[in-house]
């Protein structure tokens, strides 16, 4: 009975596990295109891809509020 136990805990640990590196990758991904986004369009518009991200960020975060 205790083995089954630490198999369902060990099974448990290896779920949780795989859905934060799923969600972590996710999260990656995410940030990769703003990041091609945000150079594509620095590109367009002749000013540098840093000025562009924050100016990115910025509205997300008041699109949230």
């Amino acid at each position: 009975m205790e083995t089954e136990s630490k198999k369902n805990h060990v099974k448990e640990k290896d779920l949780n596990q795989k859905v934060f590196n799923r969600q972590a990758k996710n999260s990656q991904e995410s940030r990769k295109q703003r990041h091609r986004k945000a150079h594509s369009v620095a590109e367009a518009k002749c000013l540098s891809s840093d000025t562009i991200l924050r100016v990115m960020i910025e509205r997300r975060r008041r699109r949230r509020r």
